[in-house]
């Protein structure tokens, strides 16, 4: 079975932060939003932010399959921008808050929120699958 050219949680995160990028440019009050309020509290203005989230989908749409090692430097701030979103939504959860203060029950937002967590942590193994050569793990034929 042929593997895509660029994994799927790539171009998912492609789309997600163009998604994002967007609407921060139509509306600077999104930067409240729980999955990107993690994000604008490292970058001092949102404008950044787009900016940041903007390369860091450019650079994951030019990951080629026979450049693996540079496929996965490219892909990296994407993983950067998804790790601090999760980050952000667990301590969301934590508190049990969202980042605006408003307050839920923890499993309601982990329940809202565990999109984008899992998000990164399958976005950093396709990354991870992308670095391995699969040709080379030792395979056993033998119980």
């Amino acid at each position: 079975m042929m593997r895509p050219a660029v994994p799927w949680v790539i171009r998912y995160a492609v789309a997600l932060h163009v998604c994002w990028g967007l609407v921060l440019m139509l509306s600077p009050d999104a930067v409240g939003v729980t999955a990107i309020a993690p994000l604008a509290a490292f970058l001092p203005r949102w404008p950044l932010a787009v900016a940041f989230l903007f390369i860091g989908s450019a650079a994951g749409l030019c990951t080629l399959p026979r450049w693996r090692r540079l496929a996965v430097w490219l892909a990296m701030p994407q993983q950067v921008v998804l790790t601090i979103s999760a980050i952000g939504a667990i301590l969301c959860v934590m508190s049990g808050s969202y980042a605006d203060l408003e307050p839920r029950p923890r499993l309601f937002i982990l329940a809202d929120q565990l999109p984008a967590i899992l998000a990164a942590g399958m976005h950093g193994m396709a990354l991870m699958d992308l670095t391995l050569e699969r040709d080379q793990w030792p395979i056993r034929t033998s119980v």
